[in-house]
């Protein structure tokens, strides 16, 4: 089913719902990516892209590890875009060899852009590897398995990250690696929870992720900044774990740090990019507004966002999509969404 036009199609539309919910900057990782920053930039939100690597057939690249070929391509097609930061995308530790990891990281490296990968999110991940990709050192955590291969750095953004010790974190504070907390989704999926508290008191460069709709649904980071706060207080039994401050922090600025573009982007200040959110405080649900954090924190939904700017240009006003020709995407969405869902009818 993953055709271009459907990836370019679904990626128009989750464009659209991030950008009316607030959301000015994504991290994905995908195939046919070139058609992922297609519709983000059409839209006119951020992305930081990645094409994914990983060892057999997928839609992009029928060849295994035609990925990493792929990503080399889009690179250079997208790396001088006002929006669209491409990067580098090996899969996991589990689906990728620590020869197609390094491969990865040297690419990332040569050419100045992030390294997209999924770390430490299972705890059975070091068994995943001994049967996946080879043997797996005795002993070792999934980040110290990557440090000894010299695969992390300050380019390295990891996502989950939930089975980690204060060594793997002394790890990726020293390395400067950057954190994607998906509290929601691993809530949903089951596969435990990340100490995000304790990264942000190190003050790991910690933002807030939502995996995306497989994953989450929403696609919204409003809903996961109270999801981070919930989660971290019931691990803490404290319920002083992230204040509202704290939460809009990660949400704005911890994103930023996590892809190393904090000085150009997470906070309103003189030199940085216009990329500006406009929150309406007199709904119903916001009321009353003792605090703009813990308003934003912990009552604000998605459709409290009345303007979104990116780059200074308007992408939503008053809660209509500026950029985007909303009719003629409906005229495209409708018939994949149902292709889509009778083939998922087949499905046993």
């Amino acid at each position: 089913m993953l055709s271009r036009d459907l990836i370019r199609v679904a990626a128009r539309h989750a464009a659209i719902e991030m950008a009316r919910a607030g959301v000015t900057l994504v991290a994905d990782m995908y195939y046919h990516e070139d058609e992922v920053a297609r519709a983000v930039a059409e839209v006119g939100i951020r992305g930081v892209l990645g094409k994914t690597v990983i060892g057999f057939p997928v839609v992009a690249a029928p060849e295994p590890w035609g990925g990493l070929a792929y990503a080399e391509g889009f690179i250079q097609e997208w790396k001088d875009h006002p929006l669209i930061t491409p990067a580098v995308a090996p899969h996991a530790p589990y689906t990728v060899p620590p020869e197609w990891l390094l491969k990865s990281k040297a690419l990332a490296d040569r050419e100045g852009v992030p390294v997209l990968i999924h770390m430490a999110e299972f705890a059975h991940e070091q068994e995943l590897i001994r049967e996946r990709v080879g043997d797996f050192p005795e002993g070792k955590s999934i980040v110290q398995y990557l440090d000894d291969l010299g695969f992390l750095g300050d380019n390295v953004l990891g996502a989950h990250v939930i089975y980690v010790d204060e060594n793997d974190m002394a790890i990726l504070e020293q390395r400067g690696v950057g954190v994607s907390h998906n509290p929601k989704a691993n809530s949903r999926g089951n596969t435990g929870m990340s100490p995000a508290w304790e990264m942000f008191q190190r003050d790991l460069d910690l933002g807030l992720g939502t995996d995306g709709p497989m994953s989450s649904n929403q696609m919204d980071v409003l809903n996961v900044m109270h999801w981070a706060a919930g989660i971290a207080r019931y691990l803490g039994r404290d319920s002083t774990r992230f204040t509202p401050y704290e939460l809009v922090y990660m949400a704005t600025m911890g994103g930023a740090r996590a892809i190393d573009m904090e000085d150009r982007l997470g906070s309103i200040e003189v030199g940085k990019k216009a990329d500006l959110v406009v929150v309406d405080v007199h709904a119903a649900n916001m009321q009353p507004v003792y605090d703009p954090y813990a308003a934003l924190a912990f009552a604000a939904y998605p459709e409290n966002v009345r303007s979104t700017v990116v780059n200074g240009r308007v992408v939503v006003r008053d809660r209509l999509v500026q950029t985007a020709d909303l009719e003629a995407h409906e005229r495209e969405w409708r018939p994949l969404q149902k292709r889509v869902a009778q083939f998922a009818r087949t499905l046993e």
